[in-house]
């Protein structure tokens, strides 16, 4: 029973944390601070990652190159999750195009009204 109870809380805390994590990066990407992200500030967030992980600068990621980066050390299943989506052709590399292709379709799924906006509850939902 005591187990299950200390499970319980690290999952809401886990969650909890998620959340806050989502809300900050979300702020962060409000440029505008409209309380949304267009495409264009969605897209800059998304390309900013694409970046920080192309330790090589050569405009393109592998799983080696991702394995080195800060984000797959600390939480590997979150840049696992990233390469598989933003692999489009599965041909075990992201490119820049690829990445974006990623980012526009990542969008249009996440916008919920079909707005061209994110709200905090757009992006918070996705979890």
């Amino acid at each position: 029973m005591f187990f299950k109870y200390i499970i319980f809380i690290i999952l809401i805390s886990s969650s909890i944390f998620a959340n806050s994590f989502k809300t900050n990066i979300f702020i962060k990407c409000d440029q505008n601070k409209d309380n949304h992200l267009n495409k264009k500030e969605y897209a800059k967030m998304s390309l900013k990652r694409f970046e920080r992980f192309d330790i090589s600068k050569d405009n393109q990621v592998d799983p080696k190159e991702l394995s080195q980066t800060q984000l797959a050390k600390l939480m590997p299943q979150i840049a696992i999750n990233w390469f598989i989506r933003n692999d489009i052709n599965q041909n075990k590399i992201v490119t820049k195009q690829e990445a974006i292709n990623a980012s526009n379709i990542k969008f249009k799924t996440l916008d919920k009204n079909k707005d061209n906006l994110l709200d905090i509850k757009e992006w918070i939902g996705n979890l």
